[in-house]
């Protein structure tokens, strides 16, 4: 059973197929034992540990014949083998895929930008674990501070590193590299301007020698640091040029546009034989993107957040991926009687030969009806970027998570050329689940050929999902008490017609099998493992 009623506005100029491309299949969401079939992380933000609150954990799910199984392990800082003790840490805030070494297994970068260092107050960390046979294992994971090894200098207050996470072959050799932004960290003596780090992949792993720092401050970028512009706030990477190298695409949430504050900009660093450089990186915003306004509610304005979402995809079908960013504070006003606040927007701009095409008639706006068949007010359409050929076409697929749709969430399915939408909400159209105030669904996004076959499946984040314990907890009528936001994740099969409830699932902890027990706040599901993932809080 499919699910319509998604309007797509503002793309007729990217209709037009006109060159093959390679089919792709490919997913994000990391095969960490190498049998072929995909496996899921789970991010569990405020997991309690060891009576540590808020520590966090990372549940991974593995792949099997017939999709996501019961085989799981739980990760925590009181694991045995795992480097840091637990505190209140968000370990497992953000996640990242990568094949950070020489082996045929895919690792995983885990952000814990709450992390405190000794009489350092959220300096942040970052955790990796390495793939093999058996999965993803403590033995031989990293734990990576500022100020160690010479990494990045001395770590501050409120730094955060770990924010956000994303992976590539960024640095020019064959391993993939991480890329990971300190949203908090201080430029040039200017607080919370934020920069990104890049650490090379190497044939043994991960290394801090050598790491390259960008900021605002950086040669070949535009604009100057500024307090709270959050540099990094959301990281993608992909070819948007035509290069054969990867791009890295850089949100800068609260950067102000003149006078405008916190309209939001995305620098997008190219990729050279020697990996990406500062040097004839792009700048974008709203009127850069939209020719000045000429198109689909394109005018910087106060609170947009242009940027702080990002993906890249191979939507069209010529021979460059394209980058796609939100702006999910965006009042839209386009075809409406009046602005709707904070609905959000989502913009496509097709890649080209020398970087991103901007102007009037080169990029369109992806609009959010959804099930009311207009704009919702504070939707926040655009929060969660995904990119997975979830099926329908050949060409990857635009996922967008509109968290606060109609009070409980949504997510949008664009598939490739735009020709054809999808509108997800529980509870609708045969999707399982209720939609309950508060639950956030469409918070973070992946896909995942999970059965190792055919198109992706379609992972969606629901943190605030309000979960029945194992056994049921007996209420003043002995009905049991729902776990207030313990948090979900929803699987969605992907099939030759596109993303499908005929077997879709929702999948808690101590729920099918699976290890833990809900626990009030965890916010299972804040993240899912992709080649990128950040933020998880606004």
């Amino acid at each position: 059973m499919l699910i319509r009623g998604l309007s797509v506005a503002g793309l007729t100029s990217i209709l037009a197929l006109t060159l093959g491309v390679v089919p792709s299949n490919a997913s994000t969401s990391g095969d960490f034992d190498g049998d072929g079939r995909d496996d899921l992380a789970v991010g569990v933000q405020s997991e309690d540990v060891g009576g540590e609150q808020l520590a966090g954990a990372v549940q991974v799910i593995y792949g099997g014949r017939k999709g996501l199984t019961s085989r799981d392990r739980i990760f925590t800082r009181a694991t045995r083998g795992i480097r840091g003790a637990p505190g209140e840490d968000g370990f497992g805030s953000a996640l990242a895929v990568g094949r950070f070494d020489s082996d045929r297994f895919d690792d995983l970068a885990i952000g814990v930008p709450f992390d405190d260092l000794p009489g350092i107050t959220n300096a942040g960390s970052i955790q990796v674990l390495y793939g093999g046979p058996n999965g993803l294992s403590a033995r031989g994971d990293q734990l990576l501070t500022h100020g160690q090894r010479g990494f990045g200098g001395p770590p501050r207050d409120f730094d955060g590193l770990g924010w956000t996470l994303a992976t590539g072959k960024l640095t020019g050799d064959r391993h993939d590299d991480l890329a990971v932004a300190t949203v908090g960290g201080r430029v040039d003596d200017v607080d919370g301007a934020g920069f990104v780090e890049l650490l090379r992949g190497t044939r043994r792993g991960l290394v801090t020698r050598g790491a390259q720092r960008f900021s605002q401050a950086s040669g070949g970028l535009s604009e100057q640091p500024e307090t709270s512009d959050g540099f990094g706030w959301s990281l993608a990477t992909g070819d948007v040029a035509r290069s054969g190298r990867v791009d890295l695409a850089i949100g800068v949430r609260r950067e102000s546009v003149g006078l405008v504050e916190g309209a939001g900009a995305v620098h997008v660093l190219f990729g050279t034989r020697r990996g990406v450089r500062g040097r004839g990186s792009q700048y974008l915003d709203q009127g850069v993107v939209y020719g000045g306004g000429a198109g689909v509610d394109g005018e910087p304005e106060p609170g947009d957040f242009f940027g702080a979402a990002l993906t890249i995809a191979r939507y069209d079908d010529r021979p460059k991926e394209d980058l796609i960013v939100g702006a999910p504070s965006e009042d839209v006003t386009e075809e409406s009687p009046s602005p709707v606040a904070d609905s959000g927007l989502v913009s496509f701009i097709p890649g080209g030969r020398n970087g991103l095409r901007t102007g009037p008639g080169r990029t369109g706006g992806l609009f959010e009806p959804f099930a009311s068949g207009d704009w919702t007010a504070g939707a926040n359409f655009g929060y969660a970027l995904a990119a997975a050929d979830v099926g329908k076409s050949r060409l990857e697929d635009v996922l967008i998570g509109s968290p606060n749709s109609d009070g409980t969430g949504a997510v949008a399915v664009v598939y490739g050329g735009g020709s054809d939408a999808d509108s997800i909400q529980q509870g609708e159209a045969g999707v399982a689940g209720s939609g309950e105030s508060g639950d956030l669904f469409g918070t973070a996004l992946t896909g995942g050929r999970f059965d190792g076959r055919g198109p992706a499946d379609l992972a969606i984040g629901v943190p605030g999902e309000a979960v029945l314990p194992a056994g049921g907890i007996g209420g003043a009528r002995g009905a049991p008490v729902p776990i207030a936001d313990a948090g979900a994740v929803a699987v969605l099969p992907g099939t030759g017609d596109g993303v499908s409830t005929t077997s879709d699932r929702i999948l808690t902890q101590g729920g099918a099998g699976l290890a833990g027990a809900p626990g009030p706040g965890d916010a299972f599901g804040i993240a899912l493992s992709s080649a990128g993932s950040g933020p998880t809080f606004d």
